[in-house]
C-alpha cells in the first residue's frame, strides 16, 4: 500500500544507441539499461480504518517515524562492442520516497465522531538518494482518506 499521495520511483532511461560503421569497424554498440527506482519508505500509521464508521474519542493517537525512501540504482554501461559514437550508460534509477506518519487512515470509512483526540506523529521519512532525481520525502497527515 502506497501512502505517499502519488509518489512513484521513477526508472532510469536507456543509454543512447550506438553509431554507423566507419572505415570498416563494427558499428557502435546499444546503449545500457536504465537503473531501478529505489522502493519507497514504509509509513507509519495509527489508526486505519477500513469500510467502517469511526467513533473516536479523548484518545491519545502517537505514530512512528516514515522509513527512508530506497536509493535509485546505477544505469548498466552500453552492450558491447561500442566502437561508433553515441553509445552510453543507461540513466541512474530515481530515488524511492520517503514514507509518511499517519495519524488516522480512513479507506472506504467515515468519522461520525471525534472529540479530545490529540495527535503525536513521528517525523515523515526522508526521500531515497540517486544520482538522478532524488525521491520525495514522506509527509505527516492527521487524517488521511485514500479510496
Amino acid at each position: 500500500m502506497l501512502l505517499n499521495r502519488t509518489s512513484i520511483s521513477a526508472c532510469g532511461g536507456g543509454g543512447g544507441r550506438g553509431g554507423s560503421s566507419f572505415c570498416g569497424f563494427p558499428p557502435g554498440g546499444t546503449g545500457g539499461d536504465g537503473g531501478s527506482g529505489g522502493q519507497t519508505g514504509g509509513s507509519s500509521i495509527a489508526l486505519f480504518s477500513v469500510n467502517s464508521s469511526l467513533f473516536v474519542e479523548s484518545t491519545n493517537l502517537s505514530s512512528a517515524q516514515g522509513g527512508k525512501g530506497g536509493a535509485g540504482a546505477d544505469g548498466n554501461p552500453p552492450v558491447e562492442p561500442h566502437f561508433g559514437d553515441g553509445a552510453t550508460a543507461g540513466g541512474h534509477g530515481g530515488g524511492g520516497a520517503g514514507g509518511s506518519s499517519v495519524g488516522i487512515l480512513l479507506h472506504n470509512s467515515t468519522i461520525v465522531r471525534r472529540v479530545g483526540v490529540t495527535f503525536q506523529l513521528g517525523i515523515p521519512g526522508v526521500g531515497g538518494a540517486s544520482s538522478g532525481n532524488a525521491g520525495e520525502d514522506g509527509t505527516t497527515e492527521e487524517i488521511l482518506v485514500v479510496k
